[in-house]
């Protein structure tokens, strides 16, 4: 410790320059009104913290490690949990971690007993949205998995003196999945998964609309929404989708057949003339969409007015059947869009929803 001693930093927010040692002294005088998120940026910028979860504020000096650090991994427990391990074949001491790497839309993930690990990520934004990218695959094809947040993160950091550590930006991140009982994902499950999410997620890579409105995320919280009865919520975010892929056919039909971008610059202007029903009439007129399909897009077109534009609260109300149809279009444009699965066929893998539900929905009470 005598070099760090010798070390001197500036602080990242008050930028006063102090000796490495008297850090926490610093921290508890000058920046204890820090919420436990500014405090985890904080720390990250300087060293991590270990000795159970060390409440910094409480700590002294003789509690804190001070090193160079290497970032891991992103952590984050699945809500459910889901225990990809139970479908491994190696013995548990030879993997007493019980974790295995795979490869899901594109990152490198370690999966375990009700978390993943993601390996790489630019920063905690970007960590966030590969996470949230997977579990929106999960949701596509059926699997209801909870979407996260900032405060889900748990960093997985090792110090150059071979001390491993886990910092946290909230203590929600150890809650998500208590008292629900893990759900075992059998080989042929896993096979399934990761087949369906990664030739989905081709597809959508290769679909430049797609890529870049990350428009799947919306269908993933539709069908999340759906799952746990939220119809109203689930029909607004399936119609979104709805919403953006047409007018994006509609207006690269308007460019074929005038061959210029500067028409559609222009019709943006003037959006409020090409309305949704203007698009879907002349979609149908063109062939793209059948008349059973445009009669089922005016249906929905319908009750998407009486929820935004309510003159009665009634009218608001979405049932379960609306808010279904909702999202069978949602998911038949979306897989035609991005030609997935020669943009036909549909994938649901119903069995693991099903031990989904029993998890959460049918656990035993707790005293």
């Amino acid at each position: 410790m005598s070099e760090s001693k010798e070390k001197k930093i500036e602080c990242k927010i008050c930028h006063k320059v102090i000796d490495l040692k008297d850090i926490v002294s610093h921290i508890k005088e000058s920046h204890s009104n820090l919420n436990e998120e500014e405090l985890s940026i904080f720390l990250s910028e300087h060293f991590k913290v270990v000795e159970s979860r060390l409440d910094l504020k409480d700590a002294t000096e003789e509690d804190v490690i001070v090193s160079k650090i290497k970032i891991n991994g992103v952590k984050v427990w699945t809500y459910p949990p889901l225990d990809f391990y139970s479908c491994l074949i190696t013995p548990e001491d030879e993997n007493p971690n019980q974790e295995m790497t795979t490869f899901i839309a594109d990152n490198e993930v370690i999966v375990g007993k009700g978390y993943l690990i993601l390996k790489r990520a630019k920063n905690n934004a970007d960590a966030l949205e590969k996470l949230n990218d997977i579990v929106s695959l999960f949701n596509l094809i059926g699997i209801p998995i909870d979407f996260f947040n900032s405060t889900d993160l748990i960093l997985l950091a090792e110090t150059e003196k071979d001390i491993k550590m886990e910092m946290i930006c909230s203590k929600m991140a150890f809650r998500r999945n208590s008292n629900v009982p893990l759900v075992d994902i059998n080989f042929y499950d896993l096979t399934a998964l990761l087949l369906s999410c990664n030739e989905i997620w081709k597809k959508f890579k290769e679909n430049e609309f797609i890529k870049e409105t990350r428009i799947y995320e919306f269908f993933g919280r539709a069908r999340l929404n759906f799952f746990n009865k939220n119809y109203r919520l689930a029909f607004i975010n399936a119609w979104i989708v709805i919403e953006a892929i047409l007018r994006e056919i509609w207006e690269r039909k308007i460019i074929e057949k005038y061959g210029s971008k500067n028409t559609t610059k222009n019709i943006r202007k003037d959006s409020r003339s090409w309305t949704i029903n203007v698009i879907t009439e002349e979609l149908f007129l063109l062939d793209f969409i059948s008349l059973e399909e445009r009669n089922e897009i005016k249906d929905l077109r319908q009750q998407r007015n009486n929820l935004f534009h309510f003159n009665s609260v009634e009218k608001m109300k979405i049932s379960q059947e609306m808010s279904e149809r909702c999202i069978i279009m949602g998911l038949k444009l979306l897989i035609q869009e991005s030609k997935a699965f020669g943009g036909k066929q549909i994938i649901d893998l119903a069995p693991i929803r099903e031990r989904i539900y029993t998890a959460i929905h049918r656990s035993e009470t707790i005293q």
